[in-house]
């Protein structure tokens, strides 16, 4: 069985490796990263102690490759974002492991301001000014689809079994489209929540799991699982 990992490349390398140490062998695994992120300003004119709120990893690194600097608090959805922008100088107010559990998290009376992608789900901003929340959103990034790889393809196209970890419905919806129409293997896919589970609804699989929780380690525990099922050594 092969992996195919459709995170961006660094993500997609620390999720293998994380993988192999816990499995304790090499995986045959092909990189094929379905989004580019391209960050894109003008950065919103924020005042020192300002609070933001950052749904994604992505978020933060959009800040810090437009220019942004620490300007105060930071609310934050999982672990790894936190880090990210602890790294960057902002104090992390609180963290969530899901956007649903940030609006039920947050106080802060404002101005917030949600630094978020073109693509965004969950309506964050809405429903945190119906908590009478001062919060305004500002999109600092674009999650730019990519085509499958020739090696991808490759493998898509041939009889076998392959893995599939997906992350974000985003990455679900745009796989289900790249997808060639001579696909032969046969595909295991692994979502990190039911929102990614709903999205992979038009890919044709033989079985579809789902994280025990929207976290790096919770994937990792249900990748390794469907490798083990499927006897990789």
């Amino acid at each position: 069985m092969h992996l195919l990992l459709t995170r961006p490349a660094l993500a997609s390398a620390r999720f293998l490796a994380g993988l192999e140490a816990a499995m304790g062998r090499a995986l045959p695994a092909v990189v094929s990263p379905l989004l580019r992120i391209a960050p894109h300003g003008p950065l919103p004119d924020l005042a020192d102690g300002d609070a933001v709120i950052f749904t994604s990893e992505a978020g933060v690194t959009a800040w810090a490759a437009l220019g942004g600097g620490a300007v105060g608090r930071a609310w934050c959805v999982g672990a790894r974002t936190a880090a990210a922008a602890q790294t960057l100088g902002f104090e992390v107010a609180g963290v969530a492991q899901t956007a649903d559990a940030l609006v039920a998290l947050v106080a802060e009376p404002g101005p917030v301001v949600h630094l978020h992608g073109r693509f965004t789900r969950g309506d964050v901003v809405g429903r945190l000014q119906a908590r009478g929340l001062r919060v305004s959103g500002h999109c600092i990034y674009d999650q730019v689809a990519q085509p499958l790889s020739d090696e991808a393809l490759g493998v898509l196209g041939a009889e076998g079994a392959i893995c599939v970890p997906l992350f974000s419905p985003r990455t679900a919806e745009i796989l289900a489209k790249a997808l060639p129409t001579s696909l032969r293997a046969t595909l295991f896919v692994c979502a990190m929540s039911e929102a990614v589970a709903e999205a992979a609804a038009n890919i044709r699989v033989a079985d579809l799991r789902i994280a025990e929780a929207p976290t790096g380690d919770a994937m990792r525990k249900e990748v390794a699982n469907c490798l083990t099922s499927r006897h990789v050594t």
